[in-house]
């Protein structure tokens, strides 16, 4: 009798860490899924942001000949424009890579979706630096195509101010980049970050 109550006993026992491990798997099912809507919006916003970012920079590639530049001025002009895109296509191919990575993989398991997560992470710092290069590109091109500053006699005939204003509109143009930069991740790449980082917290707890 003792032996049955006990068989028993295991039987129910067995049962309720079955209906355990099917209710965890489901929740786990569940939580995968949920990554894959912040996935498909933040893959949307790379294939956006590429094309935005070719057209940007076959525009600014023209700009010279509106303003029709002469041959001297053109040469330093597409020194540094060139130098931007170099450094514009190194982020291209990290970019896509990661892109095209991303869509060869199941996001159903905990290593997929965290490789996902630290490629993203990887992409957004990219970004960020990219953005700054490039502005420090331009104010270089700025302090060397002297031109765009000598046509504002005051500044041209002052040797004390001239150095000051341009160091003060750096500094000013950079931190307003800087702070929209910051605030267009947070509010696009960085959402989606914290998004799946959540489900990767909840993951791990189960």
């Amino acid at each position: 009798m003792e032996k049955h109550d006990f068989n028993l006993e295991n039987f129910k026992n067995n049962w309720n860490n079955q209906s355990g491990n099917e209710l965890n798997l489901d929740q786990k099912m569940e939580l995968y899924n949920a990554s894959l809507n912040p996935i498909d919006k933040v893959r949307k916003l790379m294939k956006q942001e590429f094309f935005v970012q070719i057209i940007t920079m076959v525009f600014i590639g023209f700009v010279p000949f509106y303003f029709h530049l002469n041959s001297d001025k053109l040469t330093v002009f597409y020194f540094f424009y060139s130098v931007a895109v170099g450094f514009t296509l190194y982020y291209f191919q990290m970019f896509y890579q990661f892109y095209k990575k991303s869509y060869t993989l199941s996001y159903n398991s905990l290593k997929n979706l965290t490789w996902f997560k630290y490629e993203l992470k990887l992409s957004i710092e990219l970004y960020k630096a990219l953005t700054y290069m490039i502005l420090i590109i331009f104010f270089g091109y700025a302090v060397i195509n002297k031109g765009l500053f000598q046509s504002y006699e005051y500044w041209s005939d002052s040797s004390f101010i001239k150095p000051y204003f341009i160091f003060f509109l750096f500094l000013l143009s950079f931190l307003f980049i800087y702070k929209m930069t910051v605030f267009w991740v947070n509010k696009t790449y960085n959402k989606y970050l914290n998004h799946i980082q959540n489900v990767l917290d909840q993951l791990e707890e189960n």
